[in-house]
């Protein structure tokens, strides 16, 4: 067993973006509802703790909401993605699937699982996102 030692601590911070299509599979409430609309004060709120300590942060975005629209719940409407990739405090950007596709769910196909990430990396690649980290729904 080799001993490592580092000069700092290593701590990461991984925030699933997603909205709405967090809970794509089940019944929107109007409470969850109020409470998604807040994700976007607190999205910026986050932001901006980040690059007053300059912290950088995995997001793990669903990218169906980069597809436009005019609904807060499901789309960003606030354009909160380039505020992300164009902090100070150098986030990443990762893919947390295309429409919250929960992989290996009873009824979930491979196929549909290889066509949600297809789709979430061609999403990413419109975006000028890059595509390398992924984080798993639920």
């Amino acid at each position: 067993m080799h001993e490592h030692s580092l000069e700092k601590g290593v701590f990461t911070i991984s925030i699933d973006f997603e909205f709405a299509w967090g809970y794509a599979d089940q019944a929107l409430s109007d409470s969850r509802k109020e409470r998604i609309k807040k994700e976007v004060q607190i999205t910026r709120r986050l932001i901006s703790l980040f690059e007053k300590y300059n912290i950088p942060v995995t997001w793990a975005i669903v990218s169906r909401l980069l597809e436009g629209g005019d609904d807060v719940l499901w789309s960003d409407v606030e354009g909160l993605v380039p505020l992300i990739r164009s902090s100070r405090a150098n986030h990443e950007i990762a893919s947390h699937s295309y429409s919250h596709l929960i992989y290996g769910a009873r009824g979930t196909s491979p196929g549909a699982a290889e066509e949600d990430i297809k789709k979430a990396k061609e999403t990413h690649e419109k975006n000028s996102l890059d595509f390398k980290s992924f984080v798993f729904p639920r």
